[in-house]
C-alpha cells in the first residue's frame, strides 16, 4: 500500500461486531469427477476420529482484526480508519449498500480522499454473505483507490469469481470449508496497468523483484508440510457429486433448513434471508433467555458445550433505540457433510428447556455478567 503524503487519506473497513488421509504427489492435469460417488458411509468413516457426543454446529469463531489493530497501522502512514457498521438483523443487500454509501461521504467529506477498503466476503458474527461486487463497483465510482476483499470463509463456502468481484487483492484460506489444516492460504492481485504487481514479500531474500508468487516460494525455515495436503483435499472434494459446487448446494440447503427448523421451534426469526447465507446462518434465540450482554452469550455457549455436548457461537445484539422485547441473542448454524439433523435436535431440546425455566443464568455460581451495561460496543469475529 502506497503511504499517503498528507494526513488526508481515510481507509473504509467494513467491521462487524462479535483425519488422516493418504498424501498423493499431485497429478499434471486436475483429475475429473469420479463415476462413483462417496456414501454417506465413507462420509461416516472420513471423520470418524470425530467425538459422537459433541454435536458440531460451528465451523470456526475467532476474532477478527478489530479497527484499533488497523489504526495502528494506518496512523502512521498519515490516515485513519472508518467502520462501516453491519445492520443486522439485516433483510436485504440494500441495507448494506445504503450504510457503505453513508461511510465513503464520511470519509470524503472535507477534500479526503480514501486509498483502501476492507471488505469481508463472509462475516462471521454475525454470518452474512456480503454483496462484495456491487460494494467494489461503488468503490470505483467514488475513487477509492484500492480495494481489498478479507474472504477468510469464501472458498467452498459461496461462489468465488476474481474477475466478476473486480477487486484489486483477495484472500482467503482452505481450512474452514475446503478440509485443508491450518495455514493454507491463498492472496490474488490484480495486475496494474504496467502488468505486474507492486506487492512484495515482507521477508526481503534474493528473490526480491522476481513477482510476489516467487518471492513467497521459499521463505526460510517454513514447515510446508500443510500445503501438500491440498491435492490429496481436491480429490476428496471430487469424490462428491457436483464436487465443491454440489458441496456448497447443499450445505446452503441444509443449514437454511436446519435455521428456519430451529426458528419455528423457538418462535423467532432468521438473521438475515436465505439469498445472504453461505453455509452458515443465524437463527434468533428466545427473549425469555435473557441475554443482555456478551457475557451471557458466552455463558450459554459454555454451557451448552460442557453440560449438553453442543459447540455453537452464540452473538449478542444490543437492542437499538426505543427496542422492547427484539432479540438480542443468535444461534450461528454451520453445516458441513459430516453434520446430520441429530445435530440440529441435540440444540433445541436444551434451548427449550431454559425457555421455559424464563430466564437462562450462565453462570450459577454468581458470577457477574455485567448484564447491567447499557453502553457494550459489540464487535464480531470472522
Amino acid at each position: 500500500m502506497d503511504s499517503p503524503t498528507t494526513n488526508n487519506h481515510n481507509h473504509i473497513h467494513t467491521h462487524h461486531l462479535n483425519g488422516a488421509s493418504t498424501i498423493s504427489q499431485p497429478s499434471k492435469k486436475p483429475k475429473l469427477l469420479s463415476s462413483s460417488f462417496i456414501t454417506p458411509a465413507e462420509i461416516h468413516e472420513e471423520f470418524s476420529h470425530h467425538d459422537p457426543s459433541v454435536a458440531r454446529i460451528n465451523n470456526g469463531s475467532f476474532g477478527c482484526c478489530p479497527a484499533s489493530s488497523m489504526e495502528a497501522y494506518v496512523t502512521r502512514a498519515g490516515g485513519h480508519v472508518i467502520e462501516v457498521p453491519l445492520p443486522f438483523p439485516v433483510a436485504s443487500n440494500e441495507e448494506i449498500v445504503r450504510e457503505f454509501r453513508k461511510a465513503l461521504e464520511r470519509g470524503k467529506s472535507e477534500g479526503k480522499r480514501i486509498r483502501l477498503a476492507v471488505i469481508d466476503h463472509v462475516t462471521s458474527m454475525p454470518c452474512v454473505v456480503i454483496p462484495v461486487k456491487e460494494l467494489v463497483q461503488i468503490c470505483r465510482e467514488e475513487g477509492v483507490e484500492k480495494v481489498f476483499i478479507d474472504a477468510a470463509h469464501s472458498i467452498g463456502c459461496v461462489d468465488v469469481d476474481m474477475e466478476e468481484i473486480g477487486a484489486d487483492f483477495y484472500t482467503s484460506n482452505l481450512h474452514k470449508w475446503f478440509f485443508c489444516p491450518p495455514s493454507i492460504a491463498f492472496l490474488y492481485t490484480r495486475k496494474t496497468p504496467k502488468g505486474g504487481s507492486e506487492l512484495h514479500h515482507p521477508v526481503v531474500s534474493h528473490e526480491y523483484g522476481n513477482g510476489l508468487a516467487v518471492e513467497s516460494a521459499w521463505i526460510g525455515t517454513r514447515d510446508y508440510s500443510a500445503q501438500l495436503v491440498v491435492p490429496a483435499a481436491l480429490e476428496f472434494v471430487n469424490r462428491f457429486q457436483g464436487g465443491i459446487e454440489g458441496i456448497k448446494k447443499r450445505n446452503h440447503d441444509a443449514v437454511v433448513e436446519m435455521g428456519e427448523m430451529l426458528a419455528q421451534s423457538w418462535g423467532t426469526h432468521l438473521g438475515s434471508p436465505p439469498d445472504m447465507c453461505g453455509s452458515m446462518i443465524m437463527v434468533g434465540l428466545p427473549t425469555s433467555l435473557g441475554i443482555a450482554c456478551d457475557d451471557d452469550a458466552l455463558g450459554l455457549r459454555v454451557h451448552l458445550r460442557e453440560q449438553f455436548g453442543v459447540e455453537v457461537p452464540i452473538y449478542y445484539r444490543p437492542p437499538r433505540d426505543g427496542e422492547v422485547g427484539c432479540v438480542t441473542g443468535y444461534a450461528r448454524i454451520s453445516h458441513q457433510v459430516y453434520n446430520k439433523l441429530t445435530n440440529l435436535s441435540i440444540m433445541v431440546l436444551p434451548v427449550l428447556s431454559f425457555q421455559a425455566k424464563e430466564r437462562f443464568d450462565p453462570w450459577p455460581n454468581g458470577v457477574t455478567t455485567g448484564s447491567n451495561k447499557t453502553d457494550q460496543v459489540v464487535r464480531s469475529g470472522e
